[in-house]
């Protein structure tokens, strides 16, 4: 072989290598983020929406760095440090990530020199609770904001829960709850630079064998009783659940004194002893219907307009074709959703249980939920048009509000 083809075969032998592993390809199916939180420490962190599991904590000089991240667009959580007092900065950032390549950012926490306009915004707090259908109380609901950390369960007897701190975003985040006995289930959440509460209503969940309803729950609102055939919550199983001289409804499930002489009569939601406690003022006239020898009965109200029956009543006929203020569900509905935990008026509202029902006495800048009630009048003598035991009605606020 002359010397020259000896040479070219050398020479196409190492291209063959080369060709074979010698260089590599860069993988365009991922890349990285290099950040910093300005003025940050060790407490700040950051991970994409989504992947909780991908936390980086910034280094001693604010620099975090995230790497093997698919290429593309995302959206990155970035917070600053805790502050003593609870509170913390932090945003949500749309960054697109390089095929090979790093994307860099850089964010100004609250110890960042310079003015607080050029700084990220607050953080805001996401309280939340849940609303049982059936009125029942939940036992240790779980809620979560899908693809962050923030998750809790709520304390022993509560229906409500503080989450933690998110960025600002509207349209982005998804709270879900689920709690034994009941489907899980979940709605969107606009977040602000605030406290920030919403309400989950839940189904029962009759899917299986279990126990449901307020059957797995922590019982009932109000006094009522657990139906373990149904989940559901009412005032009684039995004339042995009811006052003395008063009689269960097993239609309605509500107590429910019978008329003089006898005869069938729907529910109504006021107990009573005498005439006095259901007559004057604006519920003239009313009378309580007592059966011989009870001590307890019902009231019945024949108001001159729908506007004077009692918080969230409305106006029918009764059985015997008199105009009467009524529940507009049912009973045990109605007093299901007096003092239900609420943050907003929506919870109070799912069911429509309660005509016009509103939420009341929320601290949502401490997490600390309010409950749910309607508007009233106050009336000269007793009773208000609060009828749920343990409510009054406020003369100032014109809302029952609790005793």
């Amino acid at each position: 072989m002359t010397a020259w083809r000896q040479l070219a075969l050398v020479a196409l032998t190492g291209l063959a290598g080369c060709g074979g592993g010698g260089f590599s390809s860069p993988d365009l199916s991922t890349g990285s983020i290099a950040g910093t939180v300005v003025g940050a420490h060790l407490d700040a962190f950051a991970y994409p929406l989504g992947r909780p599991d991908l936390v980086a904590r910034v280094a001693a000089d604010g620099s975090f760095r995230l790497d093997g991240l698919p290429a593309g667009a995302l959206r990155l959580l970035v917070y600053d440090d805790l502050l003593p007092d609870g509170t913390r900065r932090g945003e949500l950032i749309e960054v697109v990530v390089p095929g090979a390549g790093v994307a860099r950012l850089e964010r100004r926490g609250e110890a960042a020199p310079g003015e607080a306009g050029g700084k990220m915004a607050w953080a805001g707090a996401v309280a939340a609770t849940i609303a049982p259908e059936g009125g029942g109380l939940a036992r240790a609901p779980r809620f979560t904001v899908e693809g962050t950390t923030l998750t809790a369960t709520a304390a022993s007897g509560s229906d409500a829960a503080l989450l933690g701190l998110l960025p600002a975003a509207s349209g982005v985040y998804r709270l879900t709850v689920s709690a034994e006995g009941y489907l899980p289930a979940a709605r969107s959440i606009d977040v602000s630079s605030a406290t920030n509460g919403y309400g989950l209503k839940v189904e029962i969940d009759e899917s299986g064998s279990g126990p449901r309803g307020c059957e797995a729950g922590g019982g009932c609102l109000n006094g009522l009783t657990c139906q373990v055939s149904t989940g559901r919550c009412v005032q009684c199983l039995g004339d042995g659940d009811c006052p003395a001289g008063a009689s269960c409804d097993l239609d309605e499930h509500f107590c429910n004194a019978p008329p003089p002489g006898g005869g069938a009569r729907g529910s109504v939601c006021s107990a009573c002893s005498s005439d006095a406690q259901c007559a004057g003022g604006m519920l003239n006239p009313g009378r309580c219907d007592l059966a011989s020898g009870a001590v307890t009965g019902s009231c019945t109200w024949a108001p001159i307009a729908a506007s004077y029956c009692p918080a969230g009543f409305l106006l029918r006929p009764d059985f015997n074709g008199d105009e009467r203020c009524v529940p507009a569900v049912t009973c045990a509905a109605y007093y299901a959703t007096f003092g239900r935990a609420c943050f907003e008026d929506e919870t109070c509202q799912a069911g429509g249980a309660v005509a016009g029902a509103a939420c009341r006495g929320a601290d949502p800048v401490h997490g600390l939920p309010g409950y749910c009630t309607a508007a009233c009048r106050s009336l000269a003598t007793p009773p208000d048009t609060c009828v749920v035991p343990g409510f009054h009605c406020d003369p100032v606020l014109k809302f029952c509000m609790r005793s």
